[in-house]
């Protein structure tokens, strides 16, 4: 389907349920930063291949809208006779909600997905949208019924990250999340479903995201019970009992709805809004008690144990000692004219290799030389990647994934003669960040 015949067929679809407007946003169940192929809904409709950005479907029209670091890139890839295309780092640019307001009348509908539709952005809708008897629905996935070649989530298995690297065992976190609860009341459950927060706590990795080690997944956590819900085939028996051991109880993916419609009454569930798909949310019991406020495993991981900081500083020596042997290749074969931005993220990838303890890289290596590197977010590919001269600047924003920490790096180097424009430019910047940062 090319991107007119997938606007045609999801304004059937709009006319079948009476949906003036149609969302489509660019994340998952999980509100994941940057989410797996089978999730990339606003990618699939638009071709837009950036990370963040959003759309609106009506029967008439239909609008992109993504920051400042895309605005080149959803210019190249768009069709702008499909959609009007906005920068929301333009202040003159209209808000999404002022756009639907525009087109959307008393009494009217807008369709959203509430899979991967939050309880915080549903309360945001609400509140931006001052149409009169405003109808949102939440309760079916109108791209996901027209995409029939929907990438599948990856099938590779879980893995035990090792406890020298994971500092404090399941057990451990398990009771220090119960403690942290009883705050709430001494009978306080809390349903978790961020997946950097579900790695942590159950010190399990996986691969179903392209840039971050997770497993898709979602915890309900009581004072006397531990549930975790994902694929259970991507368990090997040898993990299922260690988690059995350690006070979890596994179950498929799909179940978690069912276990939190039987919350019993008299508890108090405590969640993150801004991380709990809205159809979740909605399964809750009306008699629970329900108290919304950071996730107290998110709180809890952001306070590094003396043995995580270790580790940290670790991953860093290893990623410098990968970034120093980059930069002494580039020095060494920049003269020959035949290097290119791709080629580097590549090469930095092979020396980070050379460590046991690497995983994968933490996103898509932004490369820039010259002019590219005042592009923001600008990737190169095997296609579309400018050849690199023994003059001026070279920019690259890299992350890593090691088994002790997550690294996130940017350098700009020479890699010739700069012009006197150049470093007068650079030492001012500099100047300022020092300036900035004491």
């Amino acid at each position: 389907m090319n991107t007119s015949e997938k606007l045609q067929a999801l304004r059937r679809l709009m006319l079948e349920i009476n949906a003036q407007a149609l969302y489509v946003g660019t994340t998952d169940p999980h509100q994941t930063e940057s989410v797996s192929a089978h999730w990339k809904a606003v990618q699939w409709l638009t071709g837009f291949t950036g990370s963040m950005g959003y759309a609106v479907v009506t029967q008439n029209e239909a609008a992109f809208w993504t920051d400042g670091r895309y605005v080149d890139q959803a210019r190249r890839e768009i069709e702008p006779q499909a959609f009007q295309l906005y920068s929301i780092s333009d202040p003159d640019t209209p808000a999404w909600n002022e756009w639907i307001q525009l087109r959307v009348h008393e009494g009217e509908a807008l369709s959203a997905d509430g899979e991967v539709l939050s309880q915080f952005q549903l309360q945001t809708f609400r509140g931006k949208l001052a149409i009169k008897n405003l109808r949102i629905l939440c309760d079916r996935n109108l791209v996901g019924e027209i995409w029939r070649d929907r990438p599948e989530i990856p099938q590779d298995p879980v893995w035990e990250l090792p406890l020298q690297y994971a500092v404090e065992s399941r057990q451990e976190k398990l009771f220090a999340l119960r403690k942290r609860l009883q705050k709430f009341g001494n009978n306080t459950a809390t349903l978790i479903c961020g997946l950097d927060d579900l790695a942590w706590l159950t010190n399990l990795r996986g691969h179903d995201n392209p840039l971050y080690p997770f497993f898709h997944s979602y915890a309900l956590v009581t004072p006397t019970q531990a549930y975790l819900f994902a694929d259970r085939s991507k368990f090997s028996e040898t993990i299922s009992k260690n988690l059995s051991a350690d006070g979890w109880s596994l179950f498929e993916y799909g179940d978690v709805e069912k276990f939190v419609r039987q919350v019993p009454a008299d508890t108090t569930l405590y969640l993150d809004a801004t991380k709990t798909p809205f159809k979740l949310f909605e399964a809750i019991p009306k008699n629970v008690t329900v108290k919304t406020g950071l996730d107290e495993v998110t709180a809890m991981k952001a306070c590094k144990s003396h043995g995580e900081q270790d580790n940290i500083r670790q991953a860093n020596i290893f990623e410098a000692v990968a970034v120093v042997r980059l930069m002494r290749w580039i020095e060494a074969n920049v003269q020959s004219g035949s290097l290119n931005e791709y080629d580097v993220g590549q090469k930095l990838n092979e020396f980070r290799q050379t460590s046991s303890l690497y995983i994968q890289p933490a996103n898509i290596p932004i490369v820039g030389y010259g002019a590219n590197a005042a592009l923001p977010h600008y990737r190169p590919t095997r296609q579309n990647s400018a050849s690199i001269q023994p003059e001026g600047m070279l920019l690259f924003d890299v992350c890593a994934h090691y088994f002790c920490g997550t690294t996130d790096l940017t350098r700009t180097v020479a890699v010739g003669e700069l012009t006197q424009e150049m470093k007068e430019d650079y030492t001012l910047t500099l100047k300022t960040h020092v300036g900035l940062a004491t």
